[in-house]
């Protein structure tokens, strides 16, 4: 945010896309009957082999051939009986081709690594598109919108899903999960073992399934337990703030930490230049750049007892669990590395696993990369447990943010919806390990959404012996990480995933950028982003959206993450 912001209401960013323009039109005329709530009304391959070269052409965002050379990683899988046998004399979807969208990068690396394989099981050619992390809702929003049909399968936020889920976009995938019950080998994804809130939040819309969850992103609060847990510091933690960290923070269990005491107490302890002695320059980080610090926020807007809208749509951000939220993000700033205010997720991610930070909260991907040498300075050093909350009448709420996620989808543009779901299939299915071999690789940043995952620690280790990259991997304090993410979810905070949501965040993001850099007083921001909500519901429709609204929350309290 620059200094001509200063004193002057931000309205909605310029680069706004045509996609998002044109969604709000298209939504609005959508399903609106179909908004009746978010809610739904083995064994494994035989050991194996592969070492490969590879040349990948990639159609990236622009357009341009890309063509580079990668040296697929030698693969000895070593997994449960399974049900799957050796691929058919002719693939069932022999010649068909088909083009998967995602955000490129780590995410999709499976999508690389079974490609030959999938076309040799199926007979489907795979085109991947990697679109980068903040373009995608508009890239695949405009496909849809446009009905240009580039992409057969999309692979995307829930929080894009009331426009995607509410314009009709996608198919419906409940005919292909009930012929799972009767060939289970080719169709069945478990959807029951989808953990409840990635399952109906995530995939679910009208009362019909339309996608199958991929990642399941939540909130976790890592720390160094070779600092934090440490006897010495302890005691001179207690010396000066009358408490000892471990008073407030246990591995694996349930931490009692307040975001406006002991994690600001913390934070200024470890960073040197409030405390000279400290063995580490800061005491934190914070996702804050523009586009992701509504995700940090959202955690302490939670936590504060704060909820998006009241029943007639009117944004309740403004008032004073927002404010309170984000006067604790600007007061943390300080004990953040220089740059702070820029960044994004790989920012954010290094500056604890390089060693920086000495306490964090970010996604769960964190835990198996920072177990990966390669990635990792710290190595056997993570702690991990609750994220931190504020009081609320007189009780510690401690809610952890559900951003950002990912799902698998079939666009209703593609020409052969079957051969696409069954690609989808294959990546979550038994052959895949029901998805555990993606989840516990560090290379990607896919976190665990089903109880399998949570249940089968055997299975990440077997995932890292498999492969000379990973092999070096050990983790002794994986059962705590697991006990950590499932409680983290039952603690859980979601997204506002209703028609607009890009758009809604986009407001907001803008607005907490300008307070963190001391541009605008919070609660200001906090009333412009508001007011600048109200223009975009009223825009789209007030009556759709608070359809849609209570819709949600049918959802929410369904899982366990909505009381009132």
């Amino acid at each position: 945010m620059s200094s001509e912001t200063k004193g002057k209401k931000i309205s909605r960013r310029e680069a706004l896309s045509t996609a998002a323009k044109i969604a709000t039109g298209v939504v609005v005329a959508g399903v609106v009957a179909g908004v009746g709530g978010y809610l739904a009304g083995s064994t494994m391959a035989p050991a194996k082999t592969v070492t490969e070269t590879r040349t990948i052409t990639e159609r990236i965002t622009e357009r341009i051939t890309v063509t580079v050379t990668e040296t697929a990683p030698t693969v000895t899988e070593t997994a449960p009986p399974t049900t799957v046998v050796a691929p058919p004399a002719k693939p069932p979807y022999e010649g068909v081709k088909l083009t998967i969208c995602g955000d490129a990068g780590h995410n999709q690396m499976p999508f690389y690594w079974e490609k030959d394989r999938i076309a040799e099981i199926l007979g489907v050619e795979l085109d991947i598109v990697g679109v980068p992390f903040g373009e995608l809702v508009d890239k695949i929003m405009l496909d849809f919108a446009t009905g240009a049909g580039e992409y057969d399968i999309v692979v995307f936020p829930p929080f894009a899903g009331g426009d995607f889920y509410g314009g009709g976009y996608l198919v419906n995938i409940d005919p292909y999960i009930e012929r799972g019950k009767t060939d289970p080998e080719h169709w069945d994804i478990r959807w029951d073992d989808i953990i409840l809130t990635f399952r109906e939040l995530y995939c679910s819309y009208g009362g019909k399934r339309y996608a199958v969850t991929w990642d399941g992103d939540h909130y976790q609060c890592y720390f160094r337990r070779d600092l934090l847990l440490d006897p010495k510091i302890n005691e001179d933690f207690k010396n000066k703030y009358g408490y000892k960290i471990t008073d407030v923070i246990k591995s694996g269990g349930e931490s009692k930490l307040r975001y406006d005491k002991e994690w600001l107490e913390i934070a200024e302890f470890f960073t040197q230049a409030y405390n000279p002695d400290s063995p580490i320059k800061y005491g934190t980080s914070e996702l804050a750049g523009r586009g992701c610090n509504q995700w940090h926020w959202n955690s302490r807007f939670g936590s504060a007892g704060g909820i998006y809208f009241d029943d007639d749509m009117n944004p309740l951000i403004n008032k004073e669990p927002g404010v309170r939220a984000l006067q604790n993000f600007v007061d943390v700033i300080k004990y953040c590395p220089p740059g702070v205010l820029d960044f994004g997720y790989e920012e954010h991610k290094d500056a604890f696993l390089l060693g920086d930070a000495a306490i964090i909260v970010q996604w769960p991907c964190i835990g198996k990369k920072g177990q990966d040498p390669t990635q990792s300075k710290i190595v056997d050093k993570l702690g991990y447990t609750l994220v931190p909350g504020f009081e609320v009448g007189g009780v510690l709420n401690q809610r952890g943010n559900l951003a950002f996620g990912r799902v698998l989808a079939v666009s209703k543009f593609s020409e052969n919806p079957e051969a696409a779901y069954r690609v989808i299939q294959y990546l979550s299915g038994p052959v895949s390990w029901w998805a555990t071999k993606w989840v516990a690789d560090p290379r990607t940043g896919l976190d665990p959404f089903r109880y399998y995952h949570m249940e089968n620690p055997d299975l990440w280790k077997k995932r890292w012996g498999s492969d000379p990259e990973t092999a070096g991997i050990s983790w002794n304090a994986l059962p705590e990480y697991l006990q950590s993410a499932k409680i983290n979810i039952e603690h859980g905070f979601p997204e506002p995933t209703i028609p607009g949501t890009p758009e809604l965040y986009d407001a907001l993001t803008v607005r907490i950028s300008a307070a963190l850099a001391g541009e605008m007083d919070p609660k200001k921001a906090l009333d412009e982003a508001a007011a600048e909500w109200i223009e975009i519901i009223d825009r789209i429709g007030r009556d759709y959206l608070k359809k849609a609204w209570q819709a949600l929350k049918v959802g929410w309290k369904a899982a366990g993450l909505l009381k009132e």
